[in-house]
């Protein structure tokens, strides 16, 4: 963790006076000798929240005006200032921790058709980052086609040294999130966040935190995760739920496995206004559970032995196949705790997704 020093003068001109000053003897230059009385306080430059729930780094005042930051309330026991950072100029760099990607004029949308780049550089100092986590507060873009493939808008990240292929996302992406896998000690930039924006029907914006993620953080996640949840139960969602899900996707959920937690449960979530919880379409005309033939877009974690292959998919999130009623299925006793959801490129119209909550078991 990077540590600054912090000085900040508490002067009593009473108690210098009484300390510090004296006088000569008569006939002699008289002086009077004034004795600053320095409090040092020191403060790491952890993440704060500051006003309106905005997430920012404590630094001093000058530091923060130095950084071109924005002040957003105290921090530190008032000694700090809570400083938040945000870019919403296309080119533009990120180098502070939890920095805000905008679209020009956020929150206001754009009807701008261009690519906006971001470029995502380590912490200066740091040799320390394994991870980037983007969270995706306010974002909309252009729904995909009825194919699910994004034409029009997307949003696409890469990393340097380009060792993953990251999913190309549009849509609504409000509320979800995104690790990347980033090389430990690079330098540097180490990932882009390109946002294409090439249509006029309607404005789009977008609002991203870019978080850094110590290889140390015990909030980190295991390589290859792209979403992650702690706690002992979570809720997931496949990106742009509620429109269509998204070709070519490849996501890991990972969840942190709790004390005392052997297996977890999967299910539907109650979904308000958006009809099924469960679509992930094989074939037309299907309206119940698909274990056996699911190659187009399915979830795959390891189920029990006895309840069949590991794949699901259908419009019924079930045991067995065949199954009309959503019902909870169980994982085996196994680790890491993960759930993969994987769609390729086929000219077939997409389902919308899932919305499914997991809950971890007692051993």
């Amino acid at each position: 963790m990077i540590r600054s020093l912090k000085q900040f003068l508490a002067f009593s001109a009473i108690v210098a006076l009484g300390i510090a000053s004296k006088m000569v003897e008569p006939g002699a230059n008289r002086q009077k000798k004034l004795l600053s009385l320095f409090n040092i306080v020191q403060f790491d430059n952890d993440q704060c929240t500051g006003t309106g729930g905005t997430l920012g780094t404590c630094f001093t005042s000058a530091e923060c005006m130095n950084r071109q930051g924005i002040a957003r309330g105290s921090c530190a026991a008032g000694f700090g200032t809570c400083c938040a950072f945000q870019i919403s100029t296309c080119g533009g760099v990120v180098t502070q921790n939890n920095t805000l990607i905008q679209n020009e004029n956020f929150p206001t949308g754009t009807t701008t058709n261009r690519v906006c780049s971001f470029s995502i550089s380590n912490v200066a100092g740091a040799t320390n980052i394994c991870q980037i986590r983007l969270d995706f507060i306010n974002t909309a873009l252009e729904q995909p086609n009825g194919m699910g493939l994004c034409e029009n808008d997307m949003l696409t990240v890469t990393t340097t040294p380009a060792t993953v292929t990251y999913p190309i996302l549009c849509g609504d992406l409000s509320g979800q999130h995104m690790y990347i896998d980033v090389v430990r000690g690079s330098v540097g930039a180490v990932a882009n966040v390109d946002v294409q924006t090439q249509t006029a029907t309607g404005a789009r914006l977008f609002n991203i935190r870019t978080s850094y993620i110590d290889c140390n953080s015990l909030s980190r996640p295991p390589q290859g995760c792209r979403q992650y949840f702690e706690g002992p139960s979570a809720r997931i969602q496949s990106y742009n739920f509620g429109g269509l899900h998204l070709q070519n996707q490849q996501i890991s959920y990972c969840f942190r496995q709790e004390m005392g937690r052997c297996s977890f449960t999967v299910r539907e979530s109650t979904v308000t206004g958006a009809g099924d919880a469960f679509e992930l379409i094989q074939g037309a005309g299907e309206m119940e559970m698909v274990i056996t033939v699911c190659t187009i877009s399915f979830i795959q974690f390891p189920i029990m032995p006895t309840l069949g292959q590991d794949n699901r998919c259908g419009k019924i999130f079930g045991l067995t196949a065949g199954d009309t009623i959503p019902s909870n299925v169980p994982s085996q006793r196994s680790t890491p705790f993960r759930i993969l959801f994987q769609t390729i490129d086929m000219d077939q119209a997409m389902g919308k997704g899932f919305d499914l909550t997991v809950t971890q078991n007692p051993c």
